[in-house]
């Protein structure tokens, strides 16, 4: 046989212009911003953050919600493999339920039976279940990446490969994205725990954290969106029934919550006059206050002492120093009763 003279031979790496990038389709979104429709993602935080909880409300959102925290959601299929905490999880999906409605979970399924990422016959076996389910492209949550692995070495780059040929595999095989919840190290400001080179092949990364009474997600990575914003969120709790001894069963449920700052532009407050001064004064206070949930506000909201907004109008409210605390009452009062602010037992709140 003839050989293919070399100007005729299909070329070993296709050489793509400018023009050829720009007529491909752009990166579509689950979330909008935030995940992608196809890749890895990996939702970690420490032990008491409320990564799961956050996590099982992003897989009912994704099942059926226009948008989740803000964000667009295009809705999806959604398995969660619940490999830790599973003993729970009947109540979360009830409280859910309870709290959005019978439906809300209506195109989540879950598997809670053992499963490992390194362990091939498995792997076979979720991608025929997948597939079998009918729930091909959609979104395969895997809670936690370490109850998932067992035996492995988080902090091995063979290891670590290992879990994430195996969400690859998952990924490629069911054209679909694949998040694995994941624990943050001993030092949560240095990251989520084990090698690095799971940042690194993550196509998104959501770090949730715990402070106090506070939480908060971040969209710590994004290959095509814009990180570093965060959401604050609460966790609500729900009564789902009566035990044997009479005694209430709860779950949880997340929340999220406005920021002061966010609520503060919002409001609609007079252009001028003393209202408004208060009311920015309050603004820079709220958004730098280490107080929440006093005076029966919402757990996560951030409060200041009336004392506190007064003594720091002074200078600012144009009137004689010795009638700032008259006039900065009778401001306050104003935006109490605008609506704009809340004020009880001494302490305010942003409404």
């Amino acid at each position: 046989m003839a050989a293919i003279p070399p100007d005729r031979r299909p070329p070993a790496y296709p050489l793509l212009t400018a023009e050829d990038l720009r007529g491909m389709p752009a990166t579509q979104y689950r979330v909008k911003n935030v995940l992608p429709r196809e890749g890895i993602a990996v939702v970690y935080g420490a032990s008491g953050s409320g990564k799961s909880f956050l996590t099982m409300d992003l897989a009912a959102a994704l099942s059926g919600l226009e948008e989740w925290h803000g964000h667009r959601v295009a809705s999806c299929d959604v398995l969660y493999v619940c490999q830790e905490g599973h003993n729970g999880l009947p109540q979360r999906v009830q409280a859910y339920c309870a709290y959005h409605g019978a439906d809300a979970c209506h195109r989540v399924r879950y598997i809670t039976a053992s499963f490992s990422l390194l362990n091939a016959g498995n792997i076979a076996m979720l991608v025929e279940s997948i597939e079998s389910a009918g729930i091909y492209g959609g979104v395969v949550i895997i809670d936690t990446l370490s109850a998932a692995s067992p035996g492995a070495d988080e902090n091995s780059s063979v290891d670590m490969g290992r879990i994430l040929a195996a969400a690859a595999r998952i990924r490629e095989e069911c054209r679909c994205l694949v998040i694995l919840v994941h624990h943050s190290g001993k030092d949560v400001a240095r990251g989520m725990r084990g090698h690095s080179m799971l940042f690194a092949a993550a196509d998104a990364v959501i770090k949730v954290t715990r402070d106090e009474n506070r939480r908060t997600w971040e969209l710590e990575k994004s290959k095509d969106g814009l990180d570093g914003k965060s959401h604050p969120f609460r966790l609500a709790v729900v009564e789902i029934g009566i035990d044997e001894d009479g005694d209430p069963v709860t779950s949880c449920v997340v929340e999220p919550e406005e920021r002061a700052a966010d609520v503060v532009k919002r409001t609609k407050i007079p252009r001028g006059g003393n209202q408004k001064i208060v009311y920015e004064v309050a603004g820079e206070l709220l958004r730098d206050s280490r107080e929440h949930g006093k005076g029966g506000a919402p757990a996560e909201r951030p409060c200041i002492q009336f004392d506190a907004l007064i003594e720091s109008c002074i200078g600012r409210l144009p009137v004689d120093p010795k009638r700032t605390q008259e006039r900065g009452q009778e401001a306050i009062i104003g935006l109490v009763n605008r609506g704009a602010l809340k004020l009880r037992d001494g302490w305010i709140w942003v409404t």
